[in-house]
């Protein structure tokens, strides 16, 4: 075989895995989150088909169904006016080759810009910013 195949041979596998991946979600701290009424933030997570809105900005062990999709966008909404105030788009097959876990402050930025893809830099001290930790498996690594 040669490189060239050995590459799209991965990249399909990798391809695959995300297709059949499920995903635990947990978002345990923040920082710098500047709103005027804090407690109406909630965190809202989408992965694949899965859409789970939130009742509170941490999220404990979240399962979704990450298959068909590449990222995992994660929403801060403000409940009182029902504005995205902050986002940030993970993309899943880079973190979950590596590791079957991840964990990492977040930069959170304003919804729709552009920057809001992930890019493993650490986010500054002042910047807007979730822990998240994640888990990768299949369904039946995880649970149902």
């Amino acid at each position: 075989p040669s490189a060239v195949a050995d590459v799209f041979t991965a990249c399909l596998r990798s391809w695959e895995e995300v297709q059949a991946m499920r995903l635990l979600v947990s978002i345990t701290q923040t920082r710098n989150l500047h709103a005027y009424n804090p407690e109406a933030l909630v965190t809202d997570l989408k992965a694949g088909k899965s859409f789970l809105p939130g009742n509170g900005l941490s999220q404990d062990r979240v399962a979704l169904e990450a298959s068909g999709s590449d990222i995992l966008c994660i929403s801060i909404r403000n409940t009182q006016t029902q504005a995205y105030v902050y986002e940030r788009k993970i993309p899943l097959s880079s973190l979950s080759s590596i590791s079957a876990s991840w964990s990492s402050w977040v930069a959170l930025l304003a919804p729709g810009d552009p920057l809001a893809t992930f890019d493993q830099v650490p986010p500054s001290w002042e910047q807007p910013q979730i822990f998240v930790s994640l888990e990768f498996g299949s369904s039946s690594d995880l649970g149902s």
